[in-house]
């Protein structure tokens, strides 16, 4: 007798297991809920699950900048003072906005998935709808047919290594900017120690260099203007601006001089 309530406890302690692990979907379909969910442990609905980023050049100032600058910040879209798209981000280092801004643009606004990088709307919204992407509600339209689109693939394995900006170098005044200023353009031509105008001469110390070069004002405006680096003259005046003679220099120098002012202009 004792053996058969012990059987009939069991029976109905199995009973009660079975009907908790028992989920009532009240007749939904659990495949309409797949890839829904990222847990972190699989791909998902994930359109980069296949991209090798360790083979990829993803470097922000050779790579993901430059396609910016052509196909985002242009004609009012992510760049001037109507920028407009995802989250208002603003994706124009060329104007007021440093290189090192815009991963802050992106990271604090909702155009950026931290956890699940690949829904990232930064991604999705150019990305055509039949490729898996929104550009039907994406206000410049599609700009990638497909997920596999190199320049997308660089992009996205820019934001999955952590938005890192190779451009935002400590750049140092005495060996980066004063080099290009002196040697590289020779404005000591004239600029060396004549009145009225920022002194550059060799005779200076970096230290004494570096103080006229961000405290000289003239009456077009300052020569480091922190506030809106685009306005320094040290940017202007070797582009041909302000009636002054165009030195042409070259990229990688004006990203420098503009990097430097971004970071305050600092002395070191």
């Amino acid at each position: 007798m004792r053996n058969k309530y012990i059987i009939v406890i069991l029976l109905g302690f199995f009973s009660f297991i079975t009907a908790c692990a028992t989920v009532d979907l009240n007749g939904l379909d659990p495949d309409d809920f797949q890839g829904q969910i990222d847990d972190g442990g699989g791909d998902g609905n994930n359109l980069f699950a296949d991209v090798d980023c360790d083979s990829i050049d993803s470097s922000f100032t050779t790579q993901v900048k430059p396609f910016f600058d052509t196909n985002c910040a242009t004609g009012g879209c992510h760049s001037g003072s109507s920028v407009s798209g995802v989250g208002n981000v603003q994706l124009d280092a060329t104007n007021t906005y440093s290189p090192s801004t815009i991963a802050e643009e992106i990271t604090s606004g909702p155009g950026y998935d931290a956890f699940n990088v690949h829904q990232s709307l930064i991604l999705l919204e150019p990305l055509a709808s039949d490729a898996g992407g929104n550009a039907d509600d994406h206000g410049g339209g599609e700009i990638f047919s497909s997920a596999d689109d190199s320049d997308l693939e660089k992009i996205y394995c820019w934001l999955e290594g952590g938005l890192e900006n190779d451009d935002d170098n400590d750049h140092n005044f005495g060996d980066d900017i004063l080099r290009i200023i002196q040697d590289d353009y020779n404005c000591l031509m004239c600029h060396n120690n004549v009145n009225n105008r920022v002194d550059f001469s060799v005779g200076q110390t970096p230290a004494q260099a570096h103080n006229e070069i961000t405290t000289f004002s003239s009456m077009v405006g300052d020569v480091v203007d922190v506030g809106t680096p685009a306005n320094s003259l040290l940017l202007q005046n070797p582009q041909g601006m302000n009636g002054h003679q165009n030195y042409n220099l070259n990229a990688a120098d004006l990203q420098a001089i503009q990097d430097w002012i971004s970071a305050g202009a600092p002395f070191d």
